[in-house]
């Protein structure tokens, strides 16, 4: 019979060590140090120095090398520790931002050698003359229920809500603004030849680069990428990243740092298909927690793709323990580092030709991922491409068979736990024989036509919506003289009340106005209306216009939860994006 290797990962406990016994951290992170006991660790040395870790916390002692030290010598463990040199390795080791996720890690190995250690146990007993199968299964059973006890954090945490009123709570953080949250599970789903894989390498150079992405804000640093991609091969893999770089400089905030960090930062990851290890998420979490670390040393890791869902993730995808267990090795590898998880995903087949009557907004919900509502329920936010329909391309006088070729495609947030769902992008796949062939640019016109695209209201709303954008541009900034302008026939109640919501929608959805009282432009504002005045050869808004238009800060309140925050650009002009 082969040796099975004991379920144990040395490094997770030496990073949680680190992190637990760096200055100031035990006050901070002194209930996920109470959620471990030392057996639990597999590393004498590192259950030595937990134990000392451990006894410091507790007589609320500093927690330094020197009082290490002494509370070893104190319990008798020092030489377990490998003297003082094992305590400076072991605090040398890489700290991270989350320790609860490596405790959670260090107790599923424990569980998983106690089973080992209970079941060979109860296989030496079966083999005893005279052994009762009943009384070895009894045994057997009692001591995994116990397991069942020793977790060491209660299933649900009590929150204390008395101080909510008067303090502000956390913002919402981005990787990509309007996009990505930084640090969250997400999904991106879309109809098979959709682009998904495409658009997930165009994030992957944004993040890398630091670079925008499509009509979306830069990231605020460049961040290391892990894609894992399990149906692409290293050649084609190749050819589409070359075909990705030229998109990307293309951008006139391109230059050769940019490119630097993308090559440092960016690792692709493909199956070996000489070995014979499985290849699903859960067999592949060790090593791709590795990667992780490996990367995470030399720059911030920012996200972790994981290409596709159904690769990874083999069984019933209606399954919602499938879908929590997938999610939860997804965070074991990311969560540690601040990172963001993203999944590619399918979508439901559904009949959305020629002559279908499903909307695109019938189409762009989340419950249409496949697998039911298992995998989105899982994840804190969804973002879905659909392809237009032929019909719907020669409704907005697009090219029909370009549609039908997947060429014209709109991108949209479809779920997001901790804030509104993102508004409607449409992009344009560029054809093959051009530079960047297969990947996304926004349209140069995607707010009139996704208005259009929703109904002949929504769009009858947008031109209104651009004309007091005109007039603010012009310098007409009197709510009373816009209230006329723009609605003469209502009354002066009316025209405030309709002034009021336009100007919300100004700053909330198209990010037009700035979030206070002089209804200052944005800079996407203004590029807009240059547009508007000018059309795709207005001037472009100058670096010292853009500081000026950015330098009015939001209100201290905003009936917009996510005011302040960073949201996409729609309506950025001619000019191509990333």
């Amino acid at each position: 019979m082969p040796r099975l290797e004991v379920p144990h990962d040395p490094e997770v406990e030496r990073s949680f060590l680190a992190t637990v016994a760096a200055p100031g951290a035990p006050d901070v992170f002194a209930e996920e140090i109470g959620h471990l006991r030392p057996d639990f660790f597999f590393v004498p040395q590192y259950r030595a120095i937990f134990q000392a870790v451990q006894c410091l916390v507790e007589a609320s002692a500093e927690v330094n090398l020197i009082s290490l030290k002494a509370e070893l010598e104190r319990l008798g463990l020092l030489a377990k520790a490998r003297g003082v040199d094992g305590i400076v390795n072991t605090l040398q080791a890489e700290e991270v931002l989350r320790p609860g996720v490596l405790a959670d890690q260090i107790i599923e190995a424990w569980k998983s050698r106690q089973i080992i250690h209970a079941t060979a146990r109860a296989q030496e007993a079966a083999r005893q003359v005279g052994s009762k199968p009943s009384e070895v299964i009894a045994a057997l059973a009692q001591r995994l229920e116990t397991l069942d006890g020793a977790a060491t954090d209660d299933p649900l945490q009590t929150l204390d809500p008395s101080t909510w009123a008067e303090s502000e709570p956390p913002p919402i953080e981005w990787l990509i603004p309007g996009l990505i949250p930084k640090g969250e599970p997400v999904v991106l789903a879309a109809k098979s030849n959709a682009g998904k894989s495409l658009l997930s390498l165009q994030l992957c150079f944004s993040i890398a680069s630091g670079c925008p992405l499509l009509a979306y804000r830069a990231p605020s640093e460049p961040r290391g990428v892990l894609f894992v991609s399990m149906e692409d091969s290293p050649e084609e893999l190749h050819r589409r990243a070359i075909r990705c770089l030229a998109l990307f400089r293309e951008h006139p905030d391109w230059n050769a740092a940019a490119e630097a960090a993308l090559w440092a930062n960016f690792v692709p990851l493909t199956p070996s298909w000489s070995s014979r290890a499985p290849r699903d998420l859960r067999a592949l979490e060790p090593f791709l927690r590795r990667k992780a670390r490996e990367l995470a040393r030399r720059v911030p890791l920012g996200l972790v793709v994981l290409d596709t869902f159904s690769a990874l993730c083999p069984g019933d995808q209606n399954d919602p323990a499938l879908a929590a267990a997938a999610i939860a090795s997804a965070a074991a590898i990311s969560q540690p580092f601040g990172a963001s998880s993203l999944f590619l995903h399918h979508v439901r087949k559904a009949s959305n030709g020629p002559g279908s009557k499903q909307s695109m907004a019938d189409r762009l919900r989340f419950d249409e991922l496949r697998g039911s509502s298992a995998l989105p329920a899982s994840a804190r936010c969804v973002v879905q491409l659909e392809p237009l329909t032929q019909d719907e391309a020669e409704r907005l006088g697009l090219d029909g068979d370009r549609a039908l070729e997947g060429g014209l495609v709109v991108i949209a947030t479809t779920k997001h736990a901790g804030g509104p769902k993102g508004a409607w992008t449409l992009l344009e796949q560029r054809e093959a024989g051009e530079s960047g062939a297969g990947f996304f640019d926004p349209h140069p016109d995607s707010d009139r036509l996704v208005a259009s695209l929703k109904s002949k209201a929504a769009a009858a709303k947008l031109g209104l919506f651009e004309e007091i954008l005109l007039s603010l541009f012009d310098g007409v900034t009197d709510r009373k003289t816009l209230g006329d302008r723009h609605w003469p026939q209502e009354s002066d109640a009316k025209k405030a009340d309709r002034l009021k919501h336009a100007l919300s929608d100004l700053r909330r959805k198209y990010r037009w106005v700035q979030a206070h009282p002089s209804l200052s432009l944005t800079a996407e504002g203004f590029m807009k209306a240059q547009k508007l005045r000018g059309g795709s050869d207005a001037p472009k808004l100058s670096d010292r216009a853009k500081e000026k238009a950015s330098t009015h800060a939001g209100p201290a309140w905003s009936d917009d939860p996510t005011e302040g925050t960073d949201l996409p650009r729609t309506g950025t002009g001619g000019s191509r994006g990333l």
